[in-house]
């Protein structure tokens, strides 16, 4: 585990050391250069950021990613719940089944 995330990181450093002289260039070839060339130059770019975003989600194991990936929807759950909760909560008073707080 320990090598895979050495190589993960290592590829990272790698990625950003070259991406601001890449970054430079292709935005000088849109900058300066034909229709044609230029959508190209703005799609390379657009692929490098899309590049740069992919690291900054991955932590580098694949394990840990795939546990954050699929215990990542709880953190949207509480709002459902609290919606589902104030849902049923709204029924049961209509039912005539409200809460009485006891004051405790």
């Amino acid at each position: 585990m320990l090598n895979e995330y050495a190589g993960y990181l290592q590829e990272k450093i790698d990625f950003e050391e070259v991406t601001p002289g890449i970054r430079n260039y292709l935005s000088r070839q849109a900058a300066a250069s034909t229709e044609a060339e230029r959508r190209v130059a703005e799609a390379a770019l657009a692929a490098l950021e899309a590049k740069r975003e992919e690291y900054s989600k991955r932590s580098g194991n694949e394990q840990y990613d795939a546990l954050l990936e699929e215990y990542k929807p709880t953190s949207n759950r509480k709002p459902r719940y609290l919606k589902r909760y104030a849902a049923q909560r709204a029924l049961a008073e209509q039912q005539g089944n409200a809460d009485h707080d006891s004051g405790d």
